[in-house]
């Protein structure tokens, strides 16, 4: 899926993989969920990285990621608003190692880049 569409609308396998990580039987809540996968998929490409349009296609450390901060909304929505909601370290560990494979495929593609048209950036 382009970075455009994930960071306009949650396809329906994220829905589905976020229902059985969070243990949802119904449908009831589906709109609310898929807001938060969505603020959820659009805050770890913030976090990483927007170069590479098919990165997070199958890439589950990406899924993991979504999942868990998604997780993190759902599980306390009904916090008072002076709780504190602490992130899970996993998330963290899952947007680092996502950090670090784009970090490696865009010097990867830099070096191409430079290997077929030298330092010339203009053409």
């Amino acid at each position: 899926m382009s970075i455009s569409k994930l960071m306009s609308e949650v396809d329906d396998e994220m829905l589905k993989q976020f229902k059985i990580y969070a243990k949802v039987d119904s449908e009831i809540e589906d709109d609310l969920l898929k807001m938060w996968l969505l603020s959820a998929q659009r805050k770890v490409i913030g976090e990483v990285g927007k170069k590479i349009d098919d990165f997070f296609d199958d890439n589950p450390a990406f899924m993991a990621a979504v999942l868990i901060d998604a997780y993190t909304h759902y599980n306390n929505r009904d916090a008072d608003s002076n709780a504190m909601i602490f992130e899970k370290p996993e998330y963290r560990n899952d947007v680092n190692q996502l950090k670090d494979d784009y970090r490696d495929l865009t010097v990867s593609l830099d070096d191409d880049y430079y290997r077929v048209y030298g330092d010339d950036l203009n053409g």
